[in-house]
């Protein structure tokens, strides 16, 4: 939740900055007070369920964006 209200007052932020929002509105998001380690996940994906990923990512990586500069440009 603190990941996403952060993201969210950025994004205000910006929409801030280009007269879209009343100013000082980013203020009114206040993310949650958290303990040390409260931020991160401990969840484990089992084999399987991490193969199924892998796969699908495989499957569908030729929809990807290209992920440098150079490949979306034609410049190697």
């Amino acid at each position: 939740m603190k990941t996403q209200k952060d993201t969210l007052r950025v994004f205000i932020r910006w929409c801030e900055a280009v007269d879209a929002v009343t100013p000082d509105l980013s203020m009114k998001v206040q993310p949650p007070s958290l303990a040390p380690g409260e931020n991160a996940r401990d969840v484990m994906l089992d084999t399987k369920q991490a193969d199924a990923v892998i796969a699908y990512l495989e499957k569908y990586e030729h929809a990807s964006l290209p992920t440098s500069p150079s490949s979306c440009c034609g410049t190697r």
